[in-house]
């Protein structure tokens, strides 16, 4: 008799399926990897930002030294908005509003916020030709816009001047210079501006009223801290810098409502401003 001997396979393995737990940790992972990346992509876009921010704010400041050497000396106009029909050039023309604020046709319309041809306009605006690009004047950072016909456009503006430098108006305010010659140290010239403090061409701030008194400091107008906290600022040698602020108060968000008059007491922003200013 013969017996038939057959050998028996070695049994498959199979594969392992993922466990839930294990599915939830690939999943974690992925989550975590994820909101790094993101992170990492808006802290490159955010520097990209202000980095276009500091060149456009470079661009302005030579452009201010341009129009005083070649103006004898004498600084652009930089008037509040209510004295411009008497001004008809100022060194920007146009006031950025919400469609919300009740227009003052003798002095602006809601349409100058998104006039990017008041801007440039040499009838207008004293910088305009030394400039010659609208971009130059809005951070790509300031999402501001109104409502016109339905629509929603993006306003064109996001930097004002220091109201000390370039007023023909206020006269009898000291610290006021008329002329590149009265400058001895660099005073801050250009600052990036708050959405909703944006308004004319001229940056009233802290101290003007009463003069060198911490306790009563307050934001006529507030500037910008869309970089991280920080503003940027031009001044009156050429240089830019990003400067963080200090102060919580110095920080507001945007409401699309005209903000001012913010007190601010012993405000360390406000106090660096003024020193930046000759103060």
């Amino acid at each position: 008799m013969h017996f038939r001997i057959t050998a028996t396979p070695p049994p498959r393995h199979q594969r392992a399926a993922f466990t839930l737990i294990e599915l939830l940790i690939v999943i974690a992972i992925i989550g975590v990897l994820a909101a790094l990346l993101l992170s990492a992509l808006s802290q490159a876009k955010s520097r990209a930002q202000t980095t276009v921010c500091l060149n456009n704010l470079r661009q302005l400041q030579l452009a201010w030294l341009m129009y005083a050497d070649e103006s004898e000396d004498q600084l652009a106009d930089n008037n509040w908005y209510q004295n411009w029909p008497n001004f008809p050039r100022n060194w920007v023309s146009g006031v950025m509003s919400y469609e919300t604020e009740p227009e003052s046709p003798f002095f602006w319309t809601h349409a100058d916020s998104t006039n990017t041809a008041l801007l440039l306009d040499p009838k207008r605006s004293e910088l305009g030709p030394f400039v010659r690009s609208h971009a130059v004047f809005k951070c790509p950072g300031d999402k501001s816009w109104i409502q016109l016909g339905g629509q929603r456009y993006p306003r064109v503006r996001s930097y004002a001047m220091n109201q000390q430098v370039g007023d023909y108006v206020d006269k009898g305010s000291p610290h006021t210079f008329r002329r590149k010659d009265e400058i001895g140290l660099p005073v801050w010239v250009f600052i990036d501006t708050h959405e909703d403090s944006i308004v004319d061409g001229w940056f009233q701030f802290g101290n003007y009223l009463p003069f060198g008194a911490p306790g009563s400091y307050a934001w006529q107008n507030l500037p910008a801290s869309r970089h991280n906290g920080s503003g940027v600022i031009s001044f009156s040698d050429g240089h830019v810098e990003a400067h963080k602020w200090l102060d919580g108060r110095t920080i507001v968000p945007v409401k699309r409502i005209l903000q001012g008059g913010i007190g601010a007491p012993n405000s360390k922003d406000i106090d660096w401003l003024s020193h930046q200013s000759g103060w």
